[in-house]
This record gives structure tokens, sequence and C-alpha cells, in this order.
């Protein structure tokens, strides 16, 4: 019994670092360095250390467990959408995921209402100011009384992500980059978000990109979303 207790964990062991020589690859893919100094992840330079420290950051076992998750969609997830149709799927899941861990630990006191959301819009509107920083605020507390999260995530290189809308554990949450510097695209990319939380369901994840990238599929929703976001600004200038 001791020898085969000896070889079963002699057996792991080496599973165990096969898995972690095997993730090496597959952590090079993403910006480590920029996501240390985020203080996402602890800051190292040996490659094993980095494949591990990533898929401790995304919860999971191998990098085929993040196959399956990002791109594949294999696994009952929250959300529909692969990644394999975004532009650096590796960085835009590191940024999600951070969203995820920000959004998690933050109470949500009050239950979303699709209806309070469609009064409240236009409150929020007429108090759009056209400072960033004033602008976030007043966002974070419009979004606590509608019983949205809503988090401000760090940008990563080569990674023109705007903003995000999905649900998490049956809350809406809104994720929207730190690199938007200008008051009037952060009113935009916001009121578009909130477009996709109040219109278009709780199964898909919508993200949003500086440029013309469009996720094929989303097209409509995004048209939607756009158009509506438009109308609001468009009446508030009025």
């Amino acid at each position: 019994l001791r020898m085969q207790r000896i070889y079963d964990e002699y057996k792991a062991r080496k599973r165990r670092e096969a898995l972690i020589e095997e993730s090496v690859a597959w952590a090079r893919n993403f910006p480590y360095l920029e996501m240390s100094r985020h203080h996402w992840l602890d800051a190292t330079t040996v490659p094993e250390e980095r494949a591990e420290n990533l898929l401790s950051y995304f919860g999971l076992s191998s990098p085929k467990a993040w196959n399956d998750y990002y791109i594949n969609q294999k696994l009952k997830v929250a959300f529909s959408l692969s990644l394999s149709a975004t532009p650096n799927p590796y960085a835009l899941s590191a940024w999600l995921r951070q969203g995820e861990l920000q959004a998690l630990p933050m109470p949500v006191n009050t239950p979303y209402s699709a209806n309070k959301l469609k009064t409240g819009i236009s409150q929020i509107v007429e108090s759009l100011v056209d400072d960033a920083e004033q602008l976030r605020n007043l966002m974070v507390s419009f979004c606590q009384q509608q019983g949205i999260c809503l988090v401000f995530v760090s940008s990563l290189p080569k990674l023109k992500v705007l903003g995000a809308a999905r649900w998490i554990k049956g809350v809406p949450c809104i994720q929207l980059s730190n690199s938007i510097r200008s008051a009037k695209q952060l009113c935009f990319v916001f009121l578009h978000e909130l477009a996709h939380i109040l219109l278009h369901g709780k199964k898909d994840i919508f993200i949003e990109f500086d440029g013309n990238h469009i996720i094929d599929g989303y097209r409509e929703k995004e048209a939607e979303a756009d158009d509506f976001a438009s109308k609001l600004l468009s009446s508030r200038q009025q």
C-alpha cells in the first residue's frame, strides 16, 4: 500500500509537471508583463510560474479548459459568444476575466428592473457632464441605483476594446475600458452597453471595439444599441 501510494503521488506529480510544460507555450500568448503591472498577476519571468499564475487567474485547470471556455464554448457558461472571432482573444479573455473578478465581490443591493431602467435612462442623460472623471462617478452612482454592476478595467496593449455587457450570476454587468478619455465617447459607450442590458436579454456577452470590428452574428443588435445611444444623446443636445 505504501509503495502504491508513492507511485500514485509520483504519477500525479509527473502529470502536473507535464501540464505546466504544455502550458508554457500557451502562456506566451498573454501580455503577462502588462497584466502584472496592473497587479492582476504576480510579477515573474519564470515561464512555468507564469503558466501556473495564468491558470489560477482564470480559475481553470489547463490550456484545454481555457480553449473550451473561451474559444470552443464546450462548457456551460453564462454567455454564448466564442472569442475565436475576436481580435487578440488571449488579451481579451484576460480583460474580461478581470472585469468578472472585480464584479463578483461588489454588492448589488437593488434588484434590477427593466421598467425602472427605462425611466432612469432619461435622468442620467440629462445629468451627463463633460468631465470624464466626474462622469464616471455619475455612472457608478446611477448603476448602483439600478441594480447594475459597473466596473472600469485597465486596457491592455493592442486590445482595442471599449466596453462589454453581460450578466454575471444573475446580475447585469457593464465593463468599460479605462482607455476611454473622451467624455463624449464614454457617454456613448455607456449608453450603448445599457441598451444591450435593456434590450438583448441575458444569454449573450456583447463586446464593443474601437474601430469597425463587429463580431459576426451580432451586427443587428450592435446597430440597435448604436441607434439607442445616438437617439438619447441627440435628444439631450436638442
